[in-house]
């Protein structure tokens, strides 16, 4: 009997060792089987080379741009500051690596087509992470859409408010230099990604949006998360709530509401109204609830269906999937859940909110976009 060639492992640089690389990417990637961390990036040398040495990276860098030239890399995970995703998650595909971007994928519409663009010139596998799509109740409602049951779906409504969750006081997260938008882009883009997708992305025809920092402003709301936490610096000049309604084409439209701090109960929630039925997907602490809406014998009834439980080798269930499902991509030549092209759309109506917000009128989106 001829022995088995153990497959050699994908080499993985990660770039970011904040707290969402110590907290979520590095465990998994340490943990999975097809996987070996070569190299670490983070431009506060000291805090890469302590994350370094707690996951036994063997090399770090402080220059995202020495680490792509000198280390190869068959896969890149980038969780820097949102500003620098699209450079980085560029250089990275065009030196050969496939890529998996933290959310939101850019903060320009521009950049992440140029994104895009590049993983399909390179022939590399770009994708995005917004893991929240693999909770069973996500894929519970998106089967019953797909098999026609909840009919046309013709409204969503998309809410991710926090009490009090603003990610530090001056660090990236609230600075619109770095980070493009505050929680527009930091949760919103999750509420937004999941309703999109759930509709299969139309393109979208207009967007009227709001942003308000009553509370951020005024050196409130403080969370207790976020890898630089300073809770005196006064360097806030991002939304800390963001509202809009978006028109998509076939008459389809989406309410979003996003809070990272408020004096009002903390909320992740998504409504979807369907001809046949409707649902809503909860956090209640713990796993997304289903509850499902319909007629039985010309009465309403409402139903929770049992959901199977989201299962990983490791703590961070839906960061596992997210990563290894991009593996299974790169080793199957298959494509991953989430596709740069979804992110683009994503994008874009970010930008469309952004600019409703401060121009105070609706933004209509041009026919060939």
């Amino acid at each position: 009997m001829t022995a088995t060639t153990p497959r050699a492992r994908l080499r993985l640089g990660i770039f970011g060792a904040g707290s969402l690389a110590q907290k979520a990417h590095l465990p998994v990637a340490k943990a999975h089987p097809d996987l070996d961390v070569v190299a670490l990036c983070d431009n506060n040398l000291s805090r890469a080379e302590m994350v370094a040495q707690e996951f036994q990276v063997p090399q770090v860098f402080s220059n995202w741009e020495e680490m792509v030239k000198q280390v190869p890399l068959d896969m890149a995970i980038v969780c820097t500051p949102n500003i620098f995703h699209a450079p980085i998650s560029i250089a990275a595909l065009e030196a050969g690596a496939h890529v998996l971007c933290e959310k939101p994928m850019a903060i320009r519409s521009e950049d992440a087509e140029r994104m895009a663009a590049t993983a399909k010139r390179t022939g590399r596998i770009l994708t995005i992470g917004h893991h929240l799509r693999f909770e069973p109740a996500i894929q519970a409602v998106k089967t019953l859409i797909d098999q026609g049951k909840m009919g046309r779906i013709y409204y969503i409504q998309a809410r991710y408010l926090r009490r009090s969750g603003i990610p530090g006081f001056g660090s990236w997260f609230t600075r619109r230099e770095l980070a493009g938008a505050g929680a527009l882009f930091d949760i919103g883009v999750h509420a937004l990604d999941l309703a999109l997708y759930l509709l299969d992305f139309p393109q979208p025809e207009t967007v009227s949006g709001v942003s308000y920092a009553e509370l951020g402003s005024r050196g409130r709301g403080l969370g207790g998360w976020g890898a630089d936490i300073f809770k005196t610096s006064k360097d806030f000049d991002v939304d800390e709530l963001s509202a809009g309604l978006v028109r998509l084409a076939g008459g389809a439209a989406i309410q979003l509401e996003a809070s990272w701090a408020g004096y009002n109960p903390s909320s992740e929630f998504i409504g979807i109204f369907g001809t046949e039925m409707g649902a809503e997907i909860v956090r209640e602490g713990g796993p997304f609830k289903l509850r499902l809406h319909q007629d039985l014998n010309d009465m309403p009834a409402v139903t929770e269906p049992v959901l199977p439980q989201l299962q990983a080798p490791v703590p961070q269930k839906q960061y596992w999937w997210e990563i290894d499902q991009l593996v299974r991509a790169i080793r199957e030549n298959g494509q991953p859940m989430v596709l740069p092209e979804e992110s683009v759309i994503t994008t874009r109506i970010l930008e469309g909110l952004i600019r409703s917000a401060g121009s105070q009128a609706e933004v209509r989106f041009g026919k060939n976009k």
